[in-house]
């Protein structure tokens, strides 16, 4: 629900102060949260414990979080911008798909068995 409802919800009688709090709580939260660090715990199921602080910067360099991201000048998808053409074929997977955030993730880490971090150029930017 919206502020301006649980607002509006509040004027006519509709509601309770504490909806309006929790509503205003869930809004600055969404606001303020890191979108990178909020894939944090689905980089830790997917990484060993020592390596979780590199893909986090790679995916802050790569993607911003932003799992829909895509590079305009490349097939570069997702939160590790994996490049849908080769891998793509590699894995049998679309280039819409690589925006699902738990398939990059994955597949972010078993590229990163086959390569290290060198699959990834921002690689050099987290060390």
């Amino acid at each position: 629900m919206s502020v301006l409802i649980t607002l509006l919800l509040l004027l006519f009688g509709l509601g309770e102060p504490a909806d309006l709090v929790t509503e205003l709580e869930t809004v600055a939260f969404e606001e303020l949260a890191d979108p990178v660090d909020r894939w944090r715990p689905l980089v830790e199921l997917h990484f060993p414990a020592d390596e979780v602080d590199t893909a986090m910067c790679i995916i802050r360099y790569e993607s911003a979080g932003q799992p829909d991201a895509d590079n305009p000048r490349s097939s570069a998808t997702g939160l590790f911008q994996i490049l849908a053409g080769p891998w793509g074929d590699h894995y049998g997977v679309t280039e819409e798909e690589f925006t699902d955030p738990e398939l990059n993730v994955r597949l972010a880490r078993d590229i990163w068995d086959q390569l290290g971090w060198g699959g990834w150029t921002t690689r050099r930017l987290c060390d």
